[in-house]
């Protein structure tokens, strides 16, 4: 997992990584009506080849994580991002919002 600091500024390659991950979410989020496909091997494929890791983001409030999670059976084809912030008070599930204000803090 690779980890990019955000502390007091988002570098150019950070901003286009979350702007995809804002992207693949879009595109993702209804993912459940998709048909996955027929082949058990095409089906690994894909998992295997979804556009975004795990990464995590060094913030002012803490170690944002983005875990994005792809996976098609049979039947179904299933996505989830889990966003966590690890701060001094514990674990906190965050939602995309917290994506999209650090796109808008750099603006």
């Amino acid at each position: 997992m690779k980890t990019y600091m955000a502390v007091n500024m988002v570098s150019h390659e950070l901003k286009k990584l979350i702007l995809k991950t804002l992207e693949t979410h879009e595109k993702y989020k209804s993912s459940y009506f998709w048909r996955p496909a027929k082949c058990a091997n095409t089906r690994r494929y894909n998992e295997k080849n979804f556009p975004i890791n795990e990464y995590a983001i060094l913030t002012k409030q803490g170690l944002l994580r983005v875990s994005p999670h792809y996976r098609e059976s049979c039947n179904n084809v299933y996505y989830s991002l889990n966003i966590q912030l690890e701060g001094p008070s514990g674990d906190e599930k965050k939602s995309i919002r917290s994506l999209k204000q650090l796109i808008k803090e750099t603006e």
